[in-house]
């Protein structure tokens, strides 16, 4: 019992970026896991990642610890977006996030349903962070809903 001491309600900060604010995602993923579901199932790569990735990837001295590092990115993505991998259709919307990474940093592409979703709720610009140690990839991922946010762009193409 706390005598002669206010206690000040708690603020809400609520669990979504208000408009014009940020939201954010990261993933941790496990080499050994990508590397062994690559031998495991010839399709795999092909079912997750664009071409564009997979051949980034394989150029690598260690490729799945690459693919997993962008892996944890489509999923820091989905978590950023409020979706996560528990809504469906899983495989197809990990396939519409691209990952590629340069010189000018981590670029997000959001393609298809993904990018209709984004846009949707005013997503203009992303910044994110890849990196990979000890057999662990991690990805932190920050979406905005405005322009200033990032040199690292979230480029929203809606495929139809």
């Amino acid at each position: 019992m706390l005598t002669g001491t206010q206690i000040e309600p708690a603020l809400d900060l609520g669990s979504q970026a208000t408009p014009g604010g940020v939201c954010v995602g990261i993933d941790l993923v496990d080499v050994s896991r990508i590397q062994t579901m690559l031998h495991r199932d010839p399709n795999f790569a092909d079912g997750i990642f664009t071409r564009k990735e997979i051949e980034t990837c394989r150029r690598r001295r260690n490729p799945a610890q690459h693919f997993a590092a962008r892996f944890a990115a489509k999923e820091a993505t989905l978590k950023a977006l409020g979706l996560g991998l528990g809504v469906p259709p899983v495989r197809r919307r990990l396939r519409e996030i691209e990952i590629n990474s340069g010189s000018n940093g981590v670029q997000i592409l959001l393609h298809g349903g993904v990018a209709r979703f984004a846009r949707k709720r005013g997503y203009k610009n992303a910044s994110a962070s890849l990196s990979h140690d000890a057999g662990i990839a991690l990805a932190y991922v920050g979406l905005a809903r405005f322009a200033e946010f990032s040199s690292s762009a979230a480029v929203a193409k809606d495929e139809r």
